[in-house]
């Protein structure tokens, strides 16, 4: 298994790239559709039809089920993904056990930092 993790590692860069324009697309497909649907219901309300609620709406609709049919066509290669990335990553943590144990301690220790300042910046608020 290890054996295939390493030949598979010069095609994870190009991978990342896909995974990184994957999400921006997502992420863009939300925004226009979102903004679109907006204006859309503002132009149709300008024009006094009554219909910028319909509109907007529908808008919305059809933004978020067009993002579930685009997310459900790409589901199969980010599981894939995701896989490959787990799998090196336990490679990588079999070859190096020191480095993944501060590894895996660090993150933990930094997932609590945001809740630490919010905690700190309100215990120490003047009130």
């Amino acid at each position: 298994m290890c054996e295939d993790v390493e030949l598979a590692r010069g095609a994870i860069p190009m991978r990342r790239l896909k995974r990184i324009l994957l999400f921006l697309a997502e992420l863009g497909f939300i925004g226009l559709g979102l903004v679109g649907s907006v204006f859309l219901a503002a132009f149709f309300d300008y024009l006094e039809n009554n219909t910028g609620i319909v509109t907007l709406l529908g808008g919305w609709l059809l933004t978020f089920a067009g993002l579930y049919l685009f997310r459900r066509k790409t589901r199969r290669w980010k599981i894939e993904y995701e896989a490959e990335r787990w799998t090196a990553e336990c490679a990588w943590a079999r070859t190096h056990p020191g480095r993944a144990k501060w590894k895996r301690v660090a993150s933990r220790r930094l997932l609590w930092l945001p809740s630490a300042c919010a905690a700190l910046t309100f215990f120490f608020l003047p009130v």
